[in-house]
């Protein structure tokens, strides 16, 4: 029995070889079959042949394969996995979701509050400096070499009197009267001792501020001009209001000095009861005042607290102070 005929005659070999027997017809006279190879090639078999085995010639295999009875074929390439898979579907065109506003919610970590918090302060810090430095600073001071000595001299006197200076109107930033001043008869007999009853003065620049506020007081109030004819500084400096030829509005045969301050708390200073006694000697030197002149404080003239016990328990020790109620 040939080789073909044995494999043809027993199934279970074709099975085991992958194969199958199908008949196949030729022109040619002999009986022969083709083999179904499992590398996917035809056999020819030839039954007329001496050794009855598979013949030599191959042919392409074709584009159709008829497989009967036969189990454990593979058609095409082969993809093995081993371990567990998972198949996903993949579509062509995977819907893409739309992106979503959201809104974000940033929150300042603690240390840029921190810093934010430092900041802040640093500035309010810089803003209460430059206002404490404002204010702290005077302002615009007259200074004593900006007075012009020549040009503020009158015949009434000097600018200066001892170691106290004379600040005339032009210096203190006086206005002239609003109305003609009458003259006072000299020599006058008496000098009047008043205070301004208002704040205490130390330098220059602040007790000018002072006599212009009095000036515009004492206007407002229907006096043609501040109503002193001198005051004194807590800088112990003598400021001139009407100077000594015109009548105060106190009492018309006087001088009138006032302090300026309140002296139910303030107290006079030395350099200050020394300008008064330096302004006294003065006018009784120009004639403006009798060399027997008597010294009154407000409170004898009229029902008042000027000048203030702080000013009436110095004044009444001089020697031209005259004691009780005064009529002039």
């Amino acid at each position: 029995m040939s080789d073909a005929s044995l494999v043809k005659n027993n199934p279970d070999i074709a099975n085991r070889l992958s194969f199958a027997v199908v008949p196949f017809s030729r022109s040619s006279p002999s009986s022969t079959q083709i083999l179904n190879l499992p590398n996917g090639t035809l056999a020819e078999f030839s039954e007329d042949e001496d050794e009855g085995g598979i013949a030599n010639t191959l042919c392409e295999m074709p584009s159709s394969i008829n497989i009967a009875d036969s189990s454990d074929v593979v058609i095409g390439p082969v993809t093995q996995f081993h371990g567990p898979v998972t198949i996903m579907q993949n579509t062509r065109y995977p819907e893409i979701p739309f992106e979503t506003k959201t809104q974000v919610n940033v929150q300042k970590s603690p240390i840029q509050k921190k810093s934010l918090i430092l900041t802040l302060a640093l500035v309010v810090s810089l803003i209460l400096i430059v206002v404490i430095v404002i204010y702290s600073v005077p302002k615009t001071q007259l200074q004593e070499d900006t007075v012009d000595v020549v040009n503020s001299t009158s015949d009434n006197g000097p600018d200066k009197l001892g170691s106290h200076r004379v600040i005339r109107k032009n210096v203190w930033g006086g206005r002239p009267p609003v109305k003609p001043l009458r003259p006072l008869i000299h020599p006058t007999e008496y000098v009047l001792i008043s205070h301004t009853a208002g704040r205490f003065c130390r330098d220059i620049s602040s007790c000018s501020i002072i006599m212009k506020d009095s000036q515009a007081s004492h206007v407002t109030s229907n006096s043609p001009d501040i109503g002193y004819n001198f005051l004194i500084g807590g800088d112990g400096n003598i400021y001139v209001g009407r100077d000594w030829d015109f009548i105060n509005f106190h009492r018309n045969l006087c001088i009138a000095i006032s302090f300026i301050g309140n002296y139910i708390y303030d107290e006079l200073t030395d350099d200050m009861i020394s300008a008064t006694k330096e302004l006294l000697a003065e006018g009784v030197k120009q004639g403006k005042l009798s060399p027997n002149y008597r010294i009154v404080s407000h409170n004898q003239t009229t029902p008042t607290i000027s000048p203030g016990r702080n000013v009436y328990k110095v004044i009444k020790t001089w020697s031209h102070f005259r004691l009780g109620n005064v009529v002039f």
